[in-house]
């Protein structure tokens, strides 16, 4: 699979070797060689990939809000008064 340098800003999943991937585009056959080849238009992770996926760009979300700072952060009470 090649991927085309104009549609790969694109794709917020860099193709790798190994997760399995749900590829849209179209497909052509190269007939001097008789080999066919895919015009990539959309990459989605499949599976874990596609949770980790969501939950980097939650975490990055929420993280660009503030809310992972330090001084928001209230510290442990020594004895706590309840739990659960």
């Amino acid at each position: 699979m090649r991927l085309l340098q104009e549609s790969a800003p694109h794709h917020e999943v860099p193709p790798r070797r190994r997760p399995a991937r749900h590829v849209r585009g179209s497909i052509s056959v190269y007939e001097s060689r008789g080999e066919y080849q895919i015009y990539v238009e959309h990459i989605e992770p499949v599976g874990l990939g596609a949770l980790q996926l969501a939950f980097e760009q939650l975490k990055k979300r929420l993280e660009a809000e503030g809310l992972f700072a330090a001084d928001r952060k209230k510290p442990l009470p020594l004895l706590p008064t309840a739990s659960g």
